[in-house]
């Protein structure tokens, strides 16, 4: 049975990449790899960084929620809690905001290495740009169509179709963009949600 996931533990991520342990932490806390955390009911601000007339950073707050759901820890944070086995975080990084952090008097979030995981798409995104891939063979080139983020193509539908999971993208608050391999090019490629879409060439590539 196949179970569409939206995220990993690190032993499946460690299986899938054949890897050491010590690989994956040198890939995180490098920022190479951005590992999360699944959180419930937290309070959370999510806002916007911006500079004021003399270049200084301010934060723009448009959010304060409880939020459930996934967090991405900072390199430093990863870096620490593999030293420590754990730690207590107030701030996280989100693709759907400049920051987040606990607000109010919100305790600080604990976080110990069993709790880490991988986001999918973070996962699809190391995997086609450094070539890495399950089993050790090599991936096929891919190219990326429209705006925003990586997604890959899961399963062969048809001939010259193939499934695209488009609402892990909208889930994120994110424009809707995937990575397409060069042999499908000019395929027409079916999303989920009745969407369809057409593959193009790269808009830095060679055509």
């Amino acid at each position: 049975m196949h179970i569409d996931k939206l995220y990993f533990t690190l032993p499946e991520i460690l299986e899938r990449w054949q890897i050491t342990e010590a690989d994956l932490i040198y890939l995180a806390e490098n920022d190479k790899l951005r590992l999360s955390v699944r959180v419930f009911g937290v309070p959370m601000e999510f806002g916007d960084i911006e500079e004021d007339e003399r270049g200084e950073p301010y934060k723009v707050p448009w959010e304060q929620s409880y939020h459930s759901g996934l967090l991405d820890l900072h390199a430093r944070d990863v870096f620490q809690l593999f030293r420590c086995s754990e730690v207590h975080l107030e701030s996280f990084r989100t693709p759907r905001a400049d920051y987040a952090e606990t607000w109010g008097d919100a305790q600080p979030v604990l976080v110990m290495i069993g709790d880490l995981l991988l986001r999918r798409n973070e996962r699809d995104r190391f995997e086609i740009e450094t070539g890495f891939s399950p089993g050790g063979q090599p991936m096929e080139e891919a190219t990326f169509i429209g705006d925003g983020a990586f997604e890959w193509i899961d399963e062969r539908l048809q001939a010259r179709e193939h499934l695209v999971d488009l609402g892990l993208l909208a889930d994120e608050g994110v424009q809707r963009g995937f990575l397409v391999p060069a042999r499908l090019l000019g395929a027409g490629l079916k999303a989920r949600g009745c969407d369809r879409v057409q593959a193009g060439c790269h808009r830095g590539g060679s055509g």
